[in-house]
């Protein structure tokens, strides 16, 4: 028998043994076959094969790079010489491979669709298209070639046409649960409702896709269902535990719903995932937000926001622009406000005030809103307030070059690493100069963001280090407050709002989540010590409800004393808090806006001072208001002042009669004159631009 008989007769055998999926005894026959002759190109491709579907794709390669060597023609092989180089992260080499099998056979389909993903890793954007298209003319209606369009829109930022392109896949394959995820992305910061029910689509045919379950979490939590996320987060991380991004995402719910038994278990692991994160220079598990509501060290909080702003910059950087600034004297400044806050919302319940207040004869006053109409008074008031623009189907992109048209001198981000954010759009650095203020309790960690407003208390000396921002220090406290806020006069009695009457009443009607386990120590035996005394809550939903009750239980306080009260429209909760007696803040994240408007109800607020921003607002707050005798500095002194004052009544009355006083006199609540503070503040950067200097700490002097 001559030899390349006999070879061919051992390359069937291996053969059939890859097809009944056999690959190590398939390699052993083909490589008999090609010890006796090494010429036969088929042995070399189905070697490549075999060693395919064992894993080993180094070796696949090389029999694959002997077969083109013996075959130059063979533009199967090419093609999947390039899909292996892909594996391997080799795009430039992947690449010639592509270009050869369609210049062999141009009419390969896939071929040119793999040129288009190659393309796509090397973010040459209009060549992936060019290919992509040139794919569909062979092989039209391809639902994968329709989605990966649309991730190259995506990529260069042009959101609408992305979304287009996933349309027309999810048209072509109702079953792309790909396509149907990035649907679901593109709708998550605008109508989260919507993104769920795509989410929900694409989890009912990839049942085992943690990244599915991950965003539908995402949604859930976003539209306020906080069991339904939990239960998302916790299939996600069932499904794959090294899904880093979860921890930081279930952590951050169930301390929502104030399940400390679960969160704990969660914490170590979270922690541990961010410590390693941040050597390996890749995004922490916990989100900048998460540490910095829950953990009080200001050097750690600032390196997870670098590395979650390194993120959002590296993410805009294919579709960056030069944006060109003017530097224009004697001309009136342009300020633009962006948020997602533009509503019913605690933020635009603090900034109404300077808005109303601004002086349009320095400043034109631009408002960037990405949220929804909620067709509340605070909408309609910005919107009259403000040169307004609603730019919340806009691409990053696209809002960023409208700020840019726009002329905008100093752009203010309201929002920094809160939820639905936009930070992407500072990132593309659309103004010359750029402030964070008011949403964010933190450094943003960002070079795209120049100066941060803040004050002394918030931000001492030793607390400095920890920003990457120029700090502009107001001269009272940092938060703007708006002095034309309603109480509803007619609400008037406890009984209204089910509350007990005859007992002194103390209160926390801050978010659940920034309830600890060492604050409840601290409000329990205060209670103890009082003991003719309730406390009332903010109730989202029975089970933080039940678990609250039962952590009060838990430390011998009865559920008899434990009060909760639902969220209800600003001038109606203003009067509910009024009527309580002393508000008792939270420790590692205080009251921001809660701590104002208990001051500004005329109830009491005990505080202690903590070891970063956010847990140093009340006290800024507090000292602005000048009622400094209600700042603590140890957990003793804030359990001590709390029970004097509940079991005090002449020491009580004094201290509330003279916040009565001074909430119409001290600075906190003097609206004009924070806002020409502020506009100081403004024209300060500006003359900094101008000037050509970089930018710079600034201490503003009070304009009273």
């Amino acid at each position: 028998m001559d030899t390349f008989k006999k070879a061919g007769e051992i390359l069937n055998k291996g053969a059939k043994l890859l097809a009944e999926g056999r690959a190590k005894q398939a390699i052993a026959l083909f490589r008999k076959s090609i010890a006796i002759d090494d010429k036969i190109v088929a042995a070399h491709f189905d070697l490549a094969l075999a060693y395919m579907q064992i894993g080993d794709e180094k070796s696949a390669i090389e029999s694959l790079k002997k077969t083109v060597k013996l075959k130059p023609d063979d533009f199967e092989a090419f093609n999947l010489l390039g899909h292996l180089y892909m594996n391997q992260n080799m795009v430039d080499l992947a690449l010639p491979c592509f270009e050869k099998a369609i210049k062999i056979n141009p009419m390969m389909a896939e071929a040119h669709y793999n040129l288009g993903v190659a393309y796509m890793q090397k973010k040459m954007f209009e060549k992936a298209l060019a290919s992509y298209k040139k794919s569909l003319k062979i092989f039209p209606n391809n639902s994968i070639v329709f989605n990966n369009m649309g991730v190259v829109y995506e990529d260069k930022g042009e959101m609408k046409k992305a979304l287009s392109y996933f349309k027309k896949a999810i048209k072509a394959n109702p079953q792309n649960a790909t396509a149907l995820q990035n649907i679901g992305a593109y709708y998550i910061k605008i109508n989260p409702q919507k993104a769920k029910e795509y989410f929900e689509k694409a989890a009912k045919i990839e049942e085992k896709s943690d990244n599915i379950f991950f965003n539908l979490g995402v949604c859930l939590r976003l539209i306020g269902d906080t069991e339904g996320s939990i239960a998302a987060f916790e299939k996600a991380l069932k499904l794959n535990p090294k899904n880093q991004l979860v921890y930081g995402q279930l952590y951050h719910q169930l301390r929502d719903i104030l399940d400390f038994k679960k969160a704990k278990k969660l914490e170590g692991k979270m922690r541990q995932l961010s410590s390693k994160n941040l050597k390996e220079g890749t995004v922490p598990a916990e989100t900048i937000f998460v540490s910095v509501i829950y953990d009080d060290k200001p050097k750690r909080n600032m390196e997870i926001a670098q590395a979650w702003s390194l993120y959002i910059a590296e993410k805009v950087a294919p579709f960056a622009k030069n944006y060109e600034f003017k530097r224009e004297k004697n001309k009136k400044i342009r300020i633009g406000y962006l948020s997602n806050d533009f509503k019913d919302h605690a933020t635009s319940h603090l900034l109404m005030g300077v808005l109303r207040e601004h002086n349009h004869k320095k400043f034109d006053i631009f408002a960037y809103s990405h949220s929804e109409d909620d067709k509340s008074y605070y909408r309609k008031e910005i919107e009259k307030l403000t040169n307004f623009r609603d730019i919340l189907t806009l691409s990053d992109l696209e809002a960023a070059d409208l700020i840019y048209k726009d002329k905008i001198d100093i752009l203010v981000d309201l929002k920094g690493h809160t939820t639905n954010s936009r930070l992407e759009i500072l990132a593309l650095r659309p103004a010359p100069v750029q402030i964070h203020y008011l949403g964010f309790p933190g450094t943003i960690g960002a070079d795209f963001i120049d100066y941060f407003i803040t004050d002394k208390i918030l931000t001492p000396k030793k607390l400095r280090p920890y920003f990457t921002e120029k700090l502009i220090y107001m001269p009272h406290s940092y938060q703007a407050n708006d002095n034309q806020q309603k109480i509803l006069e007619k609400l008037s009695s406890r009984k209204q709002f089910g509350l007990p009457e005859n007992t002194f009443l103390f209160a926390s009607f801050n978010q659940p989540y920034k309830i600890s386990s060492e604050a409840l120590e601290l409000w329990s035996e205060i209670m103890k010590r009082a003991p003719n005394s309730a406390m009332v809550f903010l109730g989202k939903n029975q089970t933080q409800i039940k678990n609250l009750t039962r952590e009060f239980e838990k430390r011998k306080i009865a559920p008899s004393r434990i009060f909760f009260s639902l969220p209800i429209k600003k001038p109606a909760h203003l009067a509910r808090l009024s009527l309580c007696d002393l508000a008792l803040d939270t420790l590692i994240c205080n009251g921001h806006t809660t701590t104002s408007d208990a001051l500004w109800a005329g109830t009491p607020v005990v505080t202690l001072l903590g070891k970063h921003f956010a847990s140093r607002v009340s006290a800024s707050l507090l000292t602005a208001v000048n009622m400094r005798e209600l700042i603590t500095k140890t957990k003793e002194e804030y359990v001590n002042l709390a029970v004097k004052l509940a079991t005090d009544p002449d020491k009580y009355k004094r201290v509330r009669e003279k916040l009565a006083e001074n909430r119409l006199k001290a600075p906190l609540f003097d609206t004009k004159r924070f806002t020409r503070n502020l506009e100081k503040a403004y024209e300060e950067v500006w003359k900094n631009y101008l000037s050509g200097k970089k930018p710079k700490d600034i201490l503003i002097k009070d304009e009273a």
